[in-house]
């Protein structure tokens, strides 16, 4: 069920693909429509990316011990945050680590890749809510993104120390580009 992690240049631009083809597209707050296709921008891109479908289907196993002994589902991996169906994807356990990100470049590359795609799920900031467009939707989480990469305080710039200036000025250059040409 694992997949290698895209580089963050490739991610970005099969998001971009996925929405050229369908600007107009609104999508619904989960990952696979009800016949298991891709239903958000995310599924979609992931499937490009020869995601297997299979980790978004099934359930979490019940937090609740009463319930999980009861047999009761827990929360279909359609509708999980995203870190838990990143851990299905890419890695095998249920813990999201990035560590070494100080020293290894690569890492700090999917850590940024993680991050893209949690913030195009999970944005920040006005309008979060909000039921958009594919077009606007990457926008905003793109926009959302680029904010949290160039924080002092984001988990990319304080765990690597300061390492990865090419790497980072790499993502920023291609983010930024990325949210001019959706705008315009």
């Amino acid at each position: 069920m694992r997949i290698p992690v895209p580089s963050f240049e490739l991610a970005l631009a099969t998001l971009l693909e996925v929405v050229a083809e369908s600007p107009d597209h609104v999508s619904g707050h989960t990952y696979l429509d009800s016949e298991g296709y891709p239903a958000d921008i995310t599924a979609h891109a992931l499937n490009r990316l020869d995601a297997p479908m299979l980790a978004f289907q099934g359930n979490r196993p019940h937090h609740v011990i009463a319930k999980a002994r009861a047999g009761v589902p827990g929360t279909p991996y359609n509708q999980v945050r995203f870190p838990l169906v990143w851990d299905r994807l890419f890695y095998d356990h249920d813990d999201t680590m990035f560590l070494g990100m100080r020293d290894d470049v690569e890492m700090a590359e999917r850590f940024l890749v993680y991050a893209l795609f949690g913030h195009i799920v999970d944005p920040q900031g006005r309008g979060r809510y909000a039921v958009l467009t594919w077009r606007h939707d990457l926008i905003r989480g793109l926009k959302s993104f680029h904010r949290f990469l160039n924080s002092p305080y984001s988990g990319f710039l304080v765990q690597t120390h300061g390492n990865h200036e090419q790497l980072w000025y790499d993502v920023d250059s291609l983010t930024a580009a990325a949210i001019a040409a959706l705008e315009n």
